[in-house]
């Protein structure tokens, strides 16, 4: 399409995530349960999609030119119009949250424990992954793939104390909010007149700073007997 509107862009960006994850998903049962086989095939569809894109820059079509702005995460050409566009589906999928709140509680006890609990492990993962997928679409589009904010937000949100499902979102979403608004301006006020792209100034400070959520906590109180 040469003018697609937002909400077409959502809507396609939200089946292209629920695409990947359906595929992600699909090699995890073909493997095994352990965790890093699955970051394993999460790292191969990550590639194979990402040789895709690099054959579409190099076709040479002038609309590739906007698609490696938005790969770099700037705020450059965000109108009022989509900033509210955003805001909004941003407000909407946020109060949805609420509602798997309880699921996201009981997950950590397992399948079993869901279904003694009534809460039908099957329905809720299928909810959150779209709501997931949902809320991963309307928040890229306008400035492009910023997953350093989805993986250090949550970690540090819970190295704040926030353990229970409600208080972590509503503490990462803050968080991640803030870190968006810290690196947009260091990119405008780093290399003036240029800007740096927020994604760009993101990922520079990312790497850093999520080793450091990751590392074990350090023992209290010494050595004992």
């Amino acid at each position: 399409m040469p003018a697609p509107s937002y909400g077409t862009q959502l809507a396609a960006a939200s089946l292209g995530g629920l695409a990947a994850v359906a595929a992600l998903l699909s090699l995890a049962r073909r493997l095994t349960t352990a965790p890093e086989q699955v970051l394993v095939a999460g790292l191969a569809l990550g590639a194979m999609l990402g040789a895709v894109l690099a054959v579409l820059m190099a076709s040479g079509d002038p609309r590739m030119l906007l698609v490696a702005n938005w790969l770099a995460g700037s705020t450059y050409g965000v109108t009022p119009t989509l900033a509210v566009a955003v805001a909004a589906s941003a407000a909407g999928l946020a109060a949805a949250c609420a509602a798997v709140t309880r699921w996201l509680d009981l997950a950590p006890l397992g399948p079993a424990a869901m279904q003694a609990l009534g809460a039908g492990p099957l329905t809720a993962g299928a909810t959150i992954l779209v709501l997931a997928a949902l809320m991963t679409a309307a928040a890229t589009l306008a400035v492009g793939p910023l997953s350093f904010v989805g993986l250090i937000a949550p970690h540090l949100a819970r190295r704040l104390g926030f353990v229970r499902a409600r208080d972590q979102l509503a503490a990462a979403i803050l968080l991640g909010a803030l870190l968006m608004l810290a690196a947009d301006w260091l990119g405008r006020v780093a290399y003036p007149p240029f800007q740096v792209p927020a994604g760009l100034v993101g990922m520079l400070a990312a790497g850093p700073l999520l080793l450091w959520l990751l590392r074990p906590p350090g023992r209290r109180g010494g050595r004992t007997g």
